[in-house]
């Protein structure tokens, strides 16, 4: 088994889950962005104030769709 490191972890989980913009879904990998940066792409921001900063994210434009937070440790 090979250790990876958590940026090796979240650079795979991008090309895995397919952590990218499109059409359907505001999604991406990082630990630049806060989660309340993330919710201000709502009309009422659910993380307002939280300024945690996930490895991952994938937030469908269609509210009836799961959303995916990453979370990666090392």
């Amino acid at each position: 088994m090979t250790l990876l490191t958590e940026d090796q972890v979240r650079d795979r989980a991008k090309q895995i889950l397919h952590f990218e913009n499109d059409d359907n879904a505001f999604a991406g990998t990082g630990q630049l962005t806060s989660f309340n940066t993330l919710g201000k792409s709502f009309s009422q921001n659910p993380w307002k104030g939280n300024n945690n900063k996930p490895d991952g994210w994938y937030l469908p434009k269609n509210k009836n769709n799961p959303a995916l937070i990453l979370e990666t440790e090392t």
